[in-house]
């Protein structure tokens, strides 16, 4: 079949069609053009697709909510059918039978985890790329959650994230960028690092966050790290009040929390559980920074060392 574009004769790729006189993508032949998985994000992304013509492919890929299942001793296949019966190996393999059977585009998508250890692998997520508004990270038993372990730091960007009750093991630690919005309110959130002297258990940039009446276990391996948390670059949210749950962790190279970047974030109620309290600085806050403890003062946050501010920022 010819890859051929009506009204604008043969294109090699989407940006032919993108430059043709109609800027719209209508011909019979729009499914071999926008085949691959890149290709089809981009025409919908891009509002390329004439509203007949996405009514039209709607077949080819969901246009509601999917759940995929995933079990550490599922299939490593794209053609798995991803149901309870017949579930994913990893995150990764699920979030890769998207994109290869639908391109990648759902309004949402909840990925069930059963219990047990899942297999190491490389997680740095941009939802944008996928399509997907909503990822949704279930866990079956809340009270023994599936231990999702990534090579490195895991990423998530450009989303929405429901991370309840999810446990994450890595090399460097969990990281939220690029103007997503994360949440785990009102559950448990674990960050177990495995590596050493890692930046951060828990990284936020640029991002909205609410870990609200929850409990956060931040897991080391008596290595120290440069902060526990990163709260950087206008990232604004709420972590008022949750219980902190502190392992392995003897010391800070810097402090506990930093806040940097026009940031804002609040701890007032929370509480800290460590034993003994790690070295190293409370907090530190820069560039025009808000850290609210609820006038928690100045021993609030774990630490041995009194924090530091610069003249911008304020601590209350």
């Amino acid at each position: 079949m010819a890859n051929e574009i009506t009204g604008i004769g043969p294109a090699r790729d989407l940006t032919d069609a993108i430059g043709g006189p109609n800027h719209r993508l209508k011909s019979i032949y729009v499914e071999e053009l926008v085949g691959t998985s890149r290709l089809k994000v981009d025409a919908i992304a891009a509002g390329l697709l004439a509203s007949d013509e996405k009514a039209r492919l709607n077949g080819l890929y969901p246009s509601g909510e999917l759940t995929f299942h995933c079990d550490p001793d599922g299939d490593w296949s794209l053609k798995t059918p991803g149901t309870q019966e017949a579930p994913f190996r990893s995150l990764m393999t699920a979030l890769s039978a998207l994109r290869n059977r639908y391109g990648g585009i759902t309004e949402k998508l909840t990925l069930r985890f059963n219990p047990g250890v899942y297999q190491k692998e490389y997680i740095t997520l941009d939802m944008r790329g996928m399509g997907i508004p909503i990822l949704h990270l279930q866990q079956v038993d809340p009270n023994n959650p599936g231990i999702i372990q990534g090579y490195g730091t895991i990423e998530f960007g450009n989303g929405n994230f429901n991370v309840a009750n999810a446990y994450f093991r890595s090399e460097g630690g969990l990281k939220f960028v690029n103007n997503s919005n994360v949440s785990a309110w009102g559950n448990n959130l674990t960050s177990e690092v495995t590596g050493n002297n890692p930046k951060a258990y828990l990284n936020i940039s640029s991002s909205l966050f609410n870990f609200s009446q929850g409990k956060i276990r931040l897991i080391g391996n008596q290595t120290s790290p440069s902060w526990a948390m990163v709260i950087e670059s206008y990232s604004v949210g709420y972590i008022s009040p949750s219980e902190f749950f502190l392992e392995k962790i003897p010391s800070f190279n810097n402090s506990f929390v930093i806040l940097n970047g026009y940031s804002n974030a609040s701890f007032g109620g929370s509480t800290f559980t460590s034993s003994p309290s790690p070295a190293g600085k409370r907090y530190e806050a820069y560039t025009f920074s808000i850290l609210d403890t609820g006038g928690g003062g100045a021993n609030f946050f774990p630490g041995t060392g009194a924090g530091q501010l610069d003249g911008s920022s304020t601590y209350s």
